[in-house]
């Protein structure tokens, strides 16, 4: 989902990102990139300050 709101707006994703997102299996940060997606212009800003923002 995370990849595909990026596609849907138009953002291409760079390979690294691409895999860091497809690579995890916490549904809790994965939830937080979700988010991130919708607001976020830049795929690497998904992972800004991960470690202070678990949900």
């Amino acid at each position: 989902m995370i990849l595909r709101l990026f596609y849907w707006r138009g953002i291409e994703v760079p390979e690294f990102v691409r895999q860091k997102v497809r690579a995890s299996t916490d549904l809790r940060q994965l939830r937080v990139w979700r988010d991130r997606a919708y607001e976020v212009n830049d795929p690497k800003d998904l992972f800004v300050d991960d470690q202070t923002d678990r949900t």
